[in-house]
């Protein structure tokens, strides 16, 4: 994870748990995304700890606004931004759940010889 994201005792034990899928499973998760979508996401920083932020904040859109000191709208256009680049729509519990797993393996660098090859 980039240093600039604080990861909540949930997401750390998310993370710790993704961390330690074997490499048959992991290579199952990633074949049912497109990994090169996601790598643009998760290569702006910036725009993963607007979501980290949300998943920080319950999911709760008008708080992470107000925390990130960003208008309410602004933050559901990147939300969209994001639904419409990756087809994962992170204001729900199962779509935060996939970001977090699969941003997991591309900084681990695991989802990055899926997506070269796939």
């Amino acid at each position: 994870m980039p240093q600039s994201i604080d990861l909540t005792e949930g997401e750390s034990l998310l993370v710790s748990l993704a961390n330690r899928v074997d490499e048959d499973s992991r290579k199952e998760i990633i074949a049912a995304y497109d990994m090169l979508r996601f790598v643009k996401v998760f290569e702006d920083g910036d725009e993963v700890s607007v979501y980290y932020a949300l998943f920080s904040n319950d999911l709760n859109i008008r708080l992470t606004a107000r925390k990130l000191y960003m208008h309410r709208n602004t933050l559901i256009y990147r939300l969209n931004k994001l639904k419409a680049a990756t087809g994962v729509d992170i204001t729900t519990f199962s779509g935060a759940i996939i970001f977090i797993i699969l941003h997991c393996f591309y900084m681990s660098g695991r989802g990055r010889t899926k997506e070269r090859h796939g």
